[in-house]
């Protein structure tokens, strides 16, 4: 099949020094490399740079040199592919790399930010300095899922102490928005009465949430009183048991539906 005449996708580069009204923008580094070495893209073509707090802005490439890419700015691109609604995931430690799994789908699918932690029945406990370079790996997974996606806004993404600190909001306390308005949701696969359906639906004005998802060995009692605690509801997604991951996704997805996430 022919592209001949078929707009090609402007490739996207994170530049976080990026300031508003900047004549001209160096890329360098990682984003170096990808654009020299895997796309290779070559001086004149057309550029997006973003600095993943919400400026946006159109460049073609003016040179290339072994330490960097200069990109002169075009002017600003307006159009926001941002969520109008807040959602914050908070997501126990799960086995291997279904954590990286995690970040990249809920970039994709719009959280506001990501917080981990380690709950009494998560099998992965981080060592020492481990949590550290964590937080870098996901870092640089939201940036990659930002960029395919055409985020203007990276996700924050903290690791907390444990479902204490998780539901108390102090790993994240901007992006945790306390109030009226505020849904906080626990699935919880032992309940039967309530389902996140009829929790969104009786709330249909709600435009921020904070989605807790459990370890894949299950929420203990004493999970379900600290999150009781500090407001969350228990919720169910359904007759059938759900991985850790894909009850992530699933909840994500149907959070931006009901509340008008995906218009």
């Amino acid at each position: 099949m022919s592209l001949q005449g078929k707009a090609m996708k402007t490739r996207s580069f994170f530049v976080g020094e990026l300031e508003k009204g900047a004549a001209s923008v160096l890329i360098t580094g990682d984003e170096l490399k990808h654009l020299r070495g895997v796309l290779r893209l070559r001086e004149g073509e057309a550029v997006t740079i973003f600095n993943g707090r919400g400026l946006v802005v159109k460049g073609v490439i003016q040179r290339i040199v072994k330490q960097a890419a200069t990109v002169s700015v075009l002017g600003e691109d307006t159009e926001s592919r941002e969520s109008s609604v807040h959602v914050v995931l908070l997501q126990a430690l799960v086995k291997g790399d279904k954590n990286d799994f995690i970040v990249q789908k809920a970039v994709e699918l719009g959280a506001t930010g990501i917080v981990f932690y380690a709950a009494k029945r998560t099998v992965p406990l981080l060592g020492p300095g481990r949590g550290t370079d964590r937080l870098i790996r996901w870092r640089r997974i939201a940036i990659e899922a930002a960029k395919q996606c055409g985020r203007s806004v990276i996700p924050g993404i903290s690791l907390a102490d444990g479902i204490e600190e998780a539901v108390a909001g102090h790993a994240c306390p901007r992006m945790f928005k306390a109030g009226k308005g505020f849904l906080k949701i626990m699935l919880l696969e032992s309940e039967t009465t309530r389902t996140i359906k009829d929790m969104l639906r009786t709330a249909p004005a709600a435009k921020a949430a904070a989605l807790l998802i459990g370890p894949e060995g299950g929420f203990t009692d004493e999970d379900v009183v600290h999150a009781a605690k500090n407001g969350f509801t228990p919720v169910s997604l359904g007759r059938r048991i759900l991985r850790a991951e894909t009850a992530a996704i699933a909840a994500l997805t149907i959070v931006q539906y009901e509340l008008d996430g995906m218009d």
